[in-house]
């Protein structure tokens, strides 16, 4: 028998960062400091090590940001692509 899957509460989630993690807002590195409660995140994460889900090495603040992260990588894609 399967057992039940509890579902993941992704509004409470702790990030593992360091002084190499990154905090944009807009196109401008803010501090880590400056998020605020209720902050919509876009985060990536590196390769987990053992017991760890892995180290945040960005984090993008406000729905705004991610669209310019998304349209950024999408750019470099297209460059390397061709």
């Amino acid at each position: 028998m399967l057992e039940p899957r509890v579902p993941i509460d992704f509004g409470k989630i702790a990030l593992e960062v360091d002084d190499k993690t990154h905090v944009w807002k807009g196109d401008k590195q803010i501090k880590l400091t400056d998020i605020a409660v209720g902050d919509e995140l876009l985060v990536n994460l590196a390769a987990p090590k053992l017991g760890s889900r892995g180290r945040c090495t960005d984090i993008w603040v406000g729905a705004e940001t991610h669209c310019l992260a998304t349209e950024q990588q999408r750019k470099k894609h297209t460059t390397l692509g061709r």
